[in-house]
């Protein structure tokens, strides 16, 4: 299982944790909770702002520890 936390995303003290088996299915949760938790992050952004957002999720996206 894979996950990145929202902080390490948004910069802010969020403390959503999206998860999932795919680097895909991270990303495509994490961009669901910043559009409907953070709109002001992603609202009227263009292609490069978008690839450095997506470039932030998956330098913050872990294997979560099985314990």
């Amino acid at each position: 299982m894979l996950q990145v936390n929202c902080k390490d995303v948004s910069g802010n003290g969020c403390e959503f944790v999206a998860e999932g088996k795919k680097d895909r299915h991270v990303k495509a949760r994490m961009i669901d909770h910043l559009r409907t938790a953070h709109p002001e992050l992603v609202s009227g952004i263009d292609y490069e702002q978008l690839q450095e957002i997506e470039g932030r999720i998956k330098a913050g996206t872990r294997s979560a520890s099985l314990a």
